[in-house]
């Protein structure tokens, strides 16, 4: 892959949740890139969220959201309220502080998305930056 900003690789990140991981979000985070460790940050260039809708929708139009430690980097807003295939394209708008430079980017939810079943793909395209 060509070399990104301050020389780092150019990366992909990807997960496939479940239903039932996508219910359970706003207690149980999914990790979508570990963290790189001291004196690195990662950097997300973009991002994408997938809902392959199944049968039945979610009964709340909750945001799927990509947290760098716990601040909000990405939200995908109201995905998870829809009924037909969607994908969602996204850069990190503005700037983010966060507490630690060395944390993992997790998925998450804003509420708890009760009773859909279709699976959700998160998609992060980054580079780490040593500072």
């Amino acid at each position: 892959m060509p070399s990104g900003i301050g020389g780092g690789t150019v990366k992909v990140a990807k997960v496939t949740l479940t239903a039932a991981q996508v219910q359970a979000l706003v207690g149980t985070p999914i990790q979508l890139v570990e963290a790189p460790g001291t004196g690195m940050v990662t950097s997300i260039l973009s991002a994408t969220c997938y809902l392959d809708y199944n049968s039945v929708a979610y009964t709340t139009g909750a945001d799927v959201i990509l947290e760098y430690g716990t601040a909000d980097v990405v939200v995908f807003d109201g995905i998870l309220a829809l009924t037909a295939d969607t994908v969602m394209v996204a850069s990190p708008a503005g700037s983010v502080a966060v507490a630690s430079a060395s944390s993992a980017v997790n998925v998450t939810a804003d509420d708890v998305p009760g009773a859909g079943n279709s699976p959700v793909t998160v998609s992060v395209v980054y580079t780490l930056i040593s500072l």
